[in-house]
């Protein structure tokens, strides 16, 4: 890890904020990383679809961009903040996510 984060090619200017998740690698990974339980994946795609990628939309054979150009905009910002503010407020249909689990016990915090 050292090596690949130290290396002149990792600080680059040309590589510095060049990836940005995509809007389904942001839902999949908040998902995982709340340990969220699902139940209803339609609204996921839904949410993925507002966010700028419909899945199995994309016509090229290529795919969706790999890069931040296409995700960082202001209506894509926003998007991703108002969707991370639903999916904790537990405003999603078909996810619960249980923001206790995240609380340190009583005696962690004196």
């Amino acid at each position: 890890m050292e090596t690949l984060l130290l290396s002149k090619e990792f600080l680059s200017e040309g590589a510095w904020r060049s990836k940005v998740k995509s809007p389904f690698e942001m839902v999949t990974s908040s998902l995982r990383a709340l340990n969220a339980d699902v139940t209803d994946t339609a609204a996921l795609a839904q949410r993925i679809a507002e966010l700028g990628q419909p899945l199995y939309a994309k016509v090229e054979p290529t795919g969706y961009p790999n890069t931040s150009e296409r995700w960082t905009n202001s209506l894509g910002l926003l998007g991703r903040m108002n969707f991370a503010s639903a999916l904790f407020a537990g405003q999603i249909f078909g996810i619960k996510v249980i923001p206790m689990r995240w609380r340190r016990p009583e005696s962690a915090r004196q």
